[in-house]
């Protein structure tokens, strides 16, 4: 085993087991999760290669475009759950969303940032080079969603998961980082800012 593959090992177990634990401590956890995506950071600075193959304005307004159809997909799914289902939602919701202008700031220029660079980026990025992609964009969305499902947030694992599943395509299709980016930004602004579901 090279010191890229120990390097990614003990990136995944850091930062999976970092997130898992933000989830357990309310008070900070905006403090926890946005320090483990900034570690995060780090280790896809180093390892590395952000493709950018889209000019800024496709970027920008295909990111925006984008967020705003998995934001609709997304309500009209909650619109769908049974009423046992929709109280679980709220729960997490209201005890991880942000509240202040520092939570949103944390949210919208670091964690959505960083989680893109890492999962996208970083672990998908490695991943494809010993597996198949679609094997890598599934892995590296299931590894994403962990924390939630250790957690016992069945249903938001289970929209991460699909949200790296679909962010991981892009990526694959598309090459561009910065997309992610603005897609990323644009449906948690959407969800957490503009038109919440709780």
């Amino acid at each position: 085993m090279n010191r890229y593959t120990i390097s990614f090992v003990f990136s995944i177990i850091l930062v999976v087991s970092c997130m898992t634990y933000s989830f357990h401590q309310p008070h900070t956890f905006w403090y926890i999760y946005s320090f483990t995506m900034l570690v995060s950071a780090i280790f896809s600075k180093t390892f590395l290669k952000v493709y950018d193959e889209l000019s800024t304005f496709k970027y920008l307004i295909s990111g925006l475009l984008l967020g705003g159809i998995g934001y609709a997909c997304i309500f009209g799914l909650y619109l769908l759950l049974p009423e046992n289902a929709e109280r679980a939602v709220q729960h997490f919701l209201v005890h991880f969303a942000p509240t202040t202008l520092f939570e949103y700031l944390m949210l919208i220029l670091i964690i959505a940032l960083t989680e893109e660079l890492f999962w996208r980026g970083y672990v998908q990025g490695f991943l494809m080079k010993y597996m198949r992609t679609s094997f890598a964009i599934v892995t590296a969305a299931l590894l994403f969603s962990l924390p939630f499902l250790f957690n016992g947030f069945y249903l938001c694992s289970v929209a991460t998961f699909i949200c790296g599943i679909v962010f991981g395509i892009l990526y694959e299709r598309l090459r561009s980082m910065p997309l992610l980016v603005i897609t990323h930004i644009s449906l948690i602004s959407l969800l957490f800012i503009l038109l919440p579901l709780y």
